[in-house]
């Protein structure tokens, strides 16, 4: 198309140019043909390349036909004839238009009638006549200059009201005068800096009427109330629409959206003219008060609700969908209100003009002169008001619910209440008429004010009397009692007879309170007298109040009406303070009394005394060493203490002597209690007594002194008695000389050591863990009983002691016996072992013991020993119960001393055989007891030898024959080997040659007798050889001699210690026998003085009999 333009332009610009200068026509046809011919051959691709410009928005060159001539071509004559009728022209030659001569072929028209806006742009800037048009407008005196604010890329396609296919490949926001304008002359060429020298009313540029309001309608609410570069483009497409012509297409705004915008925006056009349901109605209000006109179409709430005009004089707000109307005393009689749909001063509010300089395209400011305006008419009614004001005496705030009778002169009567704010009000009264107001009944909890007041209305005002109500208040009287002991009971129980206090409740003086509202304490008037849970107080301190020696006592009339409690903050000391507040209430006692009371009775108990004591006793948990070892444990022998009075007490018109029991407690698991005791509240000095230790335990019959001194207002209260450290003085030491050292081991078993001082001896032989002190602060200590118990061993021959003489000690179960019958047989089984031990050694004197069974070595094992012989004998007989202590030795004095043994059944037993004594199997049963406590258990014990080992051998001394001759001289040798003797003892021997007769083996007499003594080497065996001689004819053939030997441990020779008396016995028995004839006898040596004995066998030999008789048959 634009090069079709530009042909046509051209064509009729050289046709002028013809006709002017009578050049040749058929050079201008040439020129024309050429030029034709170029455009027929390029039309397709020129096409192409003018699209492709137009998406680039590259400046495109266009061809301009010039005529091909110079000046000469003008000179010629112009030639006429047919050809000229039949419109013949010169030749014409299209050439393209030099560059720098392009500003001179574009003109105004040229601009306007380009098919976009970036086309316009580009030949504008190449235009010489568009530029000149530009500086000449510039220079004029105007001040609306054309300037962008924005654009937005949008390529829309339209047909514009004059049919030019128009692309508006962006949209310009233009503005002049600080305000952004529209464009309503489509296609229409401007740019920035163009000057518009006329503004006009939108009227005398836009017909008809109609569109022009319908064009401010439009860029109100399409761009002017909600601005945006996209709003104002899609509003700009609406003002050209709304002018003429059609869209091709929408470009990047799309169709959809536009049609969406414009549907909102005729939306908002439509409605624009709709008004709330009060439109043009008509309200009344009364002065002083405020009246509400809701909407009933739902639109005012999207109002802006300015007010444009008020003629009335009366106060207008907007709340939501309702308009408030409140008149005054100054509000006129009547008036219209008038209120804005817009903000008057908001954007797009005013009026519209239409730009213009009869050039460039026209442009408008598209504002809208009306906000939209609803009228609503206003009546104001006056009239006068009587009110009574109720106020509280003390606070001057309001008081509800006073009913007050109001009288007017004419005789109307009308009763009110006062609201919250005190307030009652008879409304729309006459003025100048007379009111007389008169309280007939008063706030609850205020005394009623019963002075009437007289009021005249005014015009346009409330006329208030006021009265004053002082609130009624109440006063508290308390009377208080207290457990007092008024006298005594004697009770009896089976450990004793023990006193009780008896108990009633007698004034209480001395008790202080405190007082507080269990509420909120609020007045008619709303003030918080007191607070709930606040106690009274006075000068910023809270209030006490103390009961006098009546148990009373009455507060001030400071209590309002209310819910209250009364705490008691103290008592005297030893007295239960009351845990829980006693409530009460000051009640209301009716308008016409001024002060109301209230009364409350209170009981307090003396608080419950519970004594504790720990009660420890010692307690044996093995053997070490043969040392005990005793530790403490809780008390659990049901020991029994005593509670009694140190000092005297007056109870009532009664006295309680010094030593009274009070109570009776049984120790269980170490504990002393003495629980839920009531005594007087005061100073009593006590103490706890032990009278009952248990059977184990020496009892400790210290008095443990402490002193009940009340001190707090518990429920409870405890006293921890701790064991007495210096009982023994004064009376009770005069009294009880072992007083000292009973409580010296009462106090001294947490240690070792005091252990040790308990019990004299104890050092090596008992052994106590030592427990952590604290432990056992103040605990009152049961030891066991202990004992020693001695063994003095002696030899029962010559009451020597005998040393290394092994015991086993056992502690043993108690005896299942009854224990009277136990007690009694004691002392008895005490006084047989004597006896016993006299049988047993009367039974070892003809008890033999063959040699090669005595254990020859002498025993030195010591406690620890476990092969001593005869303990698995024991171990037998003793029960399982029974536990090995140790085993202990007889020192150098016979003596075994064993010190500290605690409370329990022993058992001695002799352990060890000793060589060459009788076996001692007697036991040893004793106990250690409360009743034996530091004594020392003696047992005297003797051993007696066995009989000595005598062996002999009676012979003829020389030639050792057991056979002689009655009728000789014979020298016999009596060889007699004895053993087991006690060393370094001398023996004294009697030994008697018996005459026997052969067969019977009776005696016949005694033929010679000799006395001798040895002393004993211990268990080596002596040799004491007798010698006899005896004359020949002494003996008769056919007789025996019987040696015998009486051996002795005196020189009294009363003990007989062995009797070697048997006259069978052949090894001391000779025959004589009469020879018949001399027998030849062996030469037994060479030196006849000197006979060869054979050699005798020592004592102790088994084959002994055989090796004589071997040497006898050698020799006869």
């Amino acid at each position: 198309m634009k090069y079709k333009k530009m042909k046509k332009v051209i064509s009729l610009f050289l046709l002028t140019v013809l006709l002017t200068t009578g050049l040749p026509i058929n050079s201008m046809a040439t020129v024309l043909l050429d030029q034709s011919t170029s455009l027929k051959i390029n039309d397709d691709s020129g096409t192409k390349e003018i699209d492709s410009n137009k998406e680039t928005n590259e400046p495109v060159s266009d061809p301009v036909l010039l005529p091909l001539m110079n000046n000469r071509d003008f000179i010629e004559s112009i030639q006429t004839g047919e050809s000229q009728l039949a419109n013949d022209g010169p030749e014409l030659i299209t050439k393209e238009v030099p560059n720098d001569m392009k500003e001179f072929f574009i003109g105004e028209k040229d601009l306007h009638e380009l098919g976009s806006y970036s086309e316009q742009q580009e030949l504008a800037a190449q235009s010489d006549e568009w530029q000149k048009l530009k500086e000449e407008k510039m220079t004029r005196s105007s001040s609306y200059r054309l300037s962008e604010n924005g654009s937005l890329d949008v390529n829309v396609a339209r047909y514009t009201p004059s049919g030019l296919h128009y692309t508006h490949d962006k949209i310009i926001r233009w503005q002049i005068d600080g305000e952004d304008v529209f464009c309503i002359q489509e296609g229409v060429f401007t740019e920035a800096g163009i000057l518009y020298d006329q503004k006009l009313d939108i009227n005398d540029v836009v017909s008809p009427e109609s569109r022009s309001k319908r064009l401010r309608f439009i860029g109100y609410f399409g761009y002017y109330n909600q601005r945006s570069m996209e709003n104002y483009a899609l509003t700009q497409m609406l003002v050209w629409d709304e002018m003429g012509g059609s869209f091709i297409n929408y470009g990047t705004i799309g169709k959809a959206k536009y049609d969406s915008f414009k549907a909102t925006v005729d939306k908002k056009i439509a409605e624009h003219d709709l008004n709330p349901s009060w439109h043009n109605t008509t309200v009344t209000v009364k002065a002083g008060e405020e009246i509400r006109v809701r909407d009933t179409n739902n639109r005012f709430s999207s109002w802006n609700g300015t007010v444009s005009t008020n003629s009335a004089g009366v106060s207008v707000r907007k709340d939501g969908n309702d308009l408030v109307i409140a008149a005054s005393a100054n509000s006129n009689d009547s008036g219209v209100v008038r209120l804005t749909k817009y903000d008057p001063n908001g954007s797009g509010i005013g009026t519209t003009f239409a730009y213009t300089n009869g050039t460039t395209q026209d442009l408008s400011r598209l504002h809208l002169p009306d906000p939209g305006i609803a009228a609503l008419n206003v009546k104001v009614e006056k009239q006068g008001h009587a009110a009574v004001r109720k106020l509280d005496e003390t606070t001057g705030k309001p008081l509800a619910g006073a009913v007050f009778r109001f009288t007017t002169n004419d005789g109307k009567t009308k009763e009110i209440t006062t609201n919250n704010q005190g307030i009652g009000e008879w409304r729309d009264l006459i003025h100048d008429q007379k009111v007389t107001m008169e309280e007939i009944q008063s706030p609850n909890g205020y005394v009623i004010n019963s002075k009437p007041q007289t009021i005249t209305i005014k015009v346009n005002e409330t006329v208030t009397a006021t009265f004053d109500n002082k609130p009624q208040k109440g006063q508290l009287e308390l009377s208080k009692t207290v457990e007092t002991g008024v006298s005594t009971v004697v009770n009896e129980s089976d450990h004793g007879d023990y006193t009780t206090i008896e108990f009633e409740q007698r004034n209480g003086n001395g008790f202080g309170f405190k007082i507080r509202p269990t509420e909120d304490i609020v007045t008619g008037d709303g003030t918080m007298r007191y607070e709930a849970g606040k106690f009274l107080q006075a000068d910023g301190e809270d209030i006490v109040w103390t009961t006098d020696e009546d148990g009373k006592f009455t507060t001030d009339p400071l209590l309002f009406i209310g819910k209250y409690e009364v705490v008691e903050v103290s008592a005297p000391a030893g007295v239960v303070l009351l845990d829980e507040p006693i409530p009460f209430s000051i009640d209301y006692a009716g308008q016409t009394v001024d002060i109301t009371s209230s009364s409350l009775e209170v009981e307090n108990f003396l608080q419950d005394l519970n004594i504790y004591g720990r009660k420890m006793q010692e307690v044996l948990t093995g053997w070490e060493d043969g040392k005990a070892v005793v530790e403490l444990e809780n008390a659990k022998n049901g020991q029994v203490f005593a509670l009694r009075l140190a000092e005297e007490l007056l109870v009532g018109e009664e006295e309680l002597a010094a030593d009274t029991t009070l109570g009776y407690s049984v120790v269980e698991e170490g504990k002393i209690a003495f629980e839920g005791l009531k005594l007087p509240n005061q100073t009593i000095p006590m103490y706890i007594q032990e009278l009952y230790a248990g059977p184990d335990h020496v009892m400790d019959d210290t008095k443990h002194h402490f002193v009940y001194d009340p001190e707090n207002n518990d429920v409870s209260f405890d006293i921890q008695v701790e064991a007495s450290q210096d009982e023994a003085e004064g009376d009770d030491a005069e009294e009880d000389p072992d007083a000292d050292s009973e409580e010296d081991d009462a106090e001294g078993v947490t240690t070792n050591a005091n252990l040790d001082a308990e019990t004299p001896g104890t050092e090596e032989d008992v052994d106590l863990e030592e427990e952590p002190e604290e432990d056992l602060t103040g605990a009152i200590i049961n030891r066991l009983a202990r004992a020693g118990v001695q063994v003095i061993k002696t030899d029962g021959m010559d009451q020597k002691p005998l040393e290394g003489v092994a015991f086993d000690l056992y502690r043993v179960p108690a005896p299942e016996v009854d224990p009277e019958e136990d007690s009694e047989e004691a002392p008895e089984e005490s006084e047989d072992v004597e006896e016993d031990t006299d049988t047993e050694e009367n039974e070892d004197a003809v008890r033999t013991t063959n040699s090669d069974e005595i254990d020859t070595d002498d025993s030195t094992e010591t406690e620890d020993s476990t092969d001593l012989e005869g303990e698995d004998e024991i171990d037998e007989e003793t029960p399982e119960e029974a536990v090995l202590i140790g085993t202990f030795l007889t020192d150098e004095n016979g003596e075994i001393n064993i010190d500290g043994l605690p409370t329990g059944h022993y058992l001695l037993v002799e352990s060890q055989e000793l060589p060459w004594y009788h076996a001692n199997e007697e036991e040893y049963t004793f106990e250690v007891s409360p009743e034996n406590d530091g004594e020392i258990i003696v047992f005297e014990v003797e051993n007696h030898r066995l009989d000595l080992e005598v062996e002999t051998l009676f012979v003829e001394t020389e030639t050792g024959s057991k056979v002689l001759d009655p009728t000789k001289d014979n020298h016999l040798t009596d060889f007699t080997w004895i053993r087991g003797g006690k060393e370094d003892h001398e023996y004294y021997m009697l030994t008697q040659y018996i005459k026997v007769n052969k067969d019977t083996k009776e005696q016949v007499a005694v033929v010679s007798e000799d006395t001798s003594s040895v002393v004993s080497t211990g268990d080596e065996e002596q040799e004491l050889p007798i010698t006899l001689d005896l004359p020949a004819n002494t003996m008769e053939s056919g007789y025996e001699l019987v040696a015998t030997h009486m051996i002795y441990d005196d020189p009294e020779m009363e003990n007989l210690v062995n009797e070697h008396f048997d006259l069978e016995n052949e090894d001391q028995t000779v025959l004589f026998l009469t020879p018949e004839e001399e027998p030849e006898l062996p030469v037994i040596s060479k030196d006849l003085k000197t006979p060869q004995v054979p050699s005798i066998p020592q004592a102790g030999n088994l084959s002994i009999w055989e090796e004589l008789k071997a040497v006898f048959s050698n020799l006869f």
